[in-house]
């Protein structure tokens, strides 16, 4: 299911990689009336990782934060992705207008086979944490003001050549 060249460890440009995964996502997000905003810094220090695999873990993020907002009718359906350099870090937030997450489950959505979507099997996030830690990152999540959700991804950056 992994291509080999997954396993590689590559410089990546992660402004480049949510590019792409937008790319992939954006006809669909269109049909369910969400709209996008992408807000990535110029020139953001590069992430050591399996491209693939990063790249899997925001495709996830995105389709989740699609996912909470299908139900939400009494307002503007909006995904904001943002990079952003850190002390030596870069940091992805995925922000969604959707339903949110119980305060209760915040950190618990994370763990295997918990999940808070009536079809989920609750192996996603708990993935994409693993991932994102093997990177030596983080991910985490918060409530959105107003309403939603935000994903905080972090990765340790490299110096650019």
């Amino acid at each position: 299911m992994t291509a080999k060249t997954d396993h590689a460890l590559a410089s990546v440009d992660i402004s480049e990689l949510v590019r792409e995964t937008m790319a992939l996502v954006r006809d669909d997000l269109e049909a369910d009336g969400i709209v996008v905003q992408l807000e990535l810094a110029a020139q953001l220090p590069l992430i050591s990782g399996h491209k693939g695999r990063l790249q899997r873990v925001i495709l996830n993020v995105i389709t989740n934060a699609a996912d909470a907002m299908r139900a939400v009718t009494d307002r503007a359906r909006m995904l904001t992705v943002t990079c952003v350099s850190e002390a030596d870090s870069v940091a992805v937030s995925v922000k969604d207008s959707g339903i949110g997450i119980d305060q209760k489950d915040i950190e618990r959505i994370f763990d295997p086979f918990v999940t808070t979507k009536t079809n989920g099997m609750g192996i996603g996030l708990a993935i994409c944490r693993t991932i994102i830690q093997a990177h030596g990152g983080r991910l985490s999540a918060s409530p959105a003001v107003p309403h939603g959700s935000v994903f905080h991804i972090v990765l340790p950056s490299i110096a650019r050549t």
